[in-house]
């Protein structure tokens, strides 16, 4: 298998730590959304996820020797608050196979479970990289990478184009919130 190997020096890596502070941000947001008007709270969000996926990309391909197990989930932390925050801009269509045009199968998303997917996977792997435990430091980055391809890439894409049709086609920000 390809892949670095993770020593406490990978977290001097500019693609990681680069994306380590993108977290932070991310996920001190989502920690404080009520503190923003809902526009204005989608502006800040939208930029932080598009970072959050530029940077993923550069994100190294860690060759995982340990099996540190997963740290506990966070998923549902947050997303009914997110629920009431978001109230009527919660909902909107997806895709389920978008390149499929014959028989396009369409489903309802929701922002909040978006946003609280997108924060469980990212939060709870900031806690095993700050560890010193190098096997933990391993899972972290290399579930980052993984979850951008597998999880919650989905996520922050679905949730990103809909925050982009809300903010400049419905353009909310001149809606009474």
């Amino acid at each position: 298998m390809k892949g670095i190997t993770v020593t406490l020096a990978t977290r001097q890596l500019s693609a990681v730590s680069s994306f380590v502070v993108s977290v932070e941000r991310f996920c001190d947001l989502i920690e404080h959304t009520s503190e923003l008007p809902v526009h204005e709270f989608l502006k800040r969000i939208s930029a932080s996820m598009s970072q959050l996926y530029a940077l993923a990309l550069d994100l190294p391909d860690v060759y995982l020797r340990s099996n540190s197990g997963l740290p506990p989930s966070e998923s549902g932390l947050f997303e009914a608050a997110l629920t009431a925050y978001l109230g009527p801009y919660n909902f909107y269509n997806i895709s389920l196979a978008p390149r499929d045009i014959q028989n396009p199968e369409l489903a309802v998303g929701s922002l909040a479970d978006d946003l609280g997917e997108l924060y469980s996977d990212l939060h709870r792997e900031l806690v095993y990289y700050r560890s010193d435990d190098l096997g933990k430091l391993e899972h972290a980055i290399w579930s980052w990478k993984f979850g951008l391809h597998a999880h919650w890439g989905e996520h922050l894409t679905n949730a990103l184009r809909y925050i982009h049709y809300l903010l400049y086609t419905e353009r909310i920000e001149y809606a009474k919130e």
